[in-house]
């Protein structure tokens, strides 16, 4: 009879031997999937915000080098290389838009398609509206629905950011 109760302690010790290094175990399994889960989403905020502010630099940079066009004059080389960055600006929104619609919610994703093509007229009318031969903008630019956009954009932006 005593060999039975030594058999039965030394195996139910081994068990809880064996089931406690287990549990702990699954424990620590189920803490790094929940911190790396938190870590995707935070570095998936952080992209959004990322994209989001790159979407915004280029299209006031966009906005900035059509103003300083208005009152740049010189040679034909300088206004096409000024008209060049203008363009480039307006290429950038287009990129940024696309990323922002890779990782916002639909709505913000429409309003920055919008602020690109507002980028994209934009950039259109200057080509237009330059006169490479006289270095200089024949007229005067209207950032009325680029600004819109703008704020449009910042509006919905901040909605995802939590601000």
């Amino acid at each position: 009879m005593t060999d039975v109760v030594t058999i039965y302690t030394t195996a139910i010790s081994a068990a809880a031997g064996i089931s406690g290094a287990a549990i702990s175990q699954y424990i620590g399994v189920i803490r790094e999937g929940k911190q790396a889960k938190r870590d995707r989403a935070e570095r998936h905020e952080a992209a959004k915000r990322d994209a989001c502010e790159k979407l915004l630099r280029a299209a006031i940079d966009l906005r900035t080098q059509v103003a300083n066009n208005r009152s740049f004059r010189g040679d034909r080389s300088a206004m096409t290389d000024r008209l060049e960055k203008v363009r480039e600006h307006a290429a950038a929104a287009q990129v940024h838009a696309a990323s922002v619609a890779l990782l916002a919610p639909e709505s913000v994703a429409e309003q920055a398609d919008r602020l690109a093509g507002a980028a994209g007229e934009l950039a259109d009318w200057t080509a237009v509206n330059t006169n490479l031969d006289q270095g200089a903008l024949n007229a005067e630019p209207d950032f009325t629905v680029l600004n819109d956009r703008l704020a449009a954009f910042r509006t919905s932006a901040k909605g995802i950011a939590g601000d």
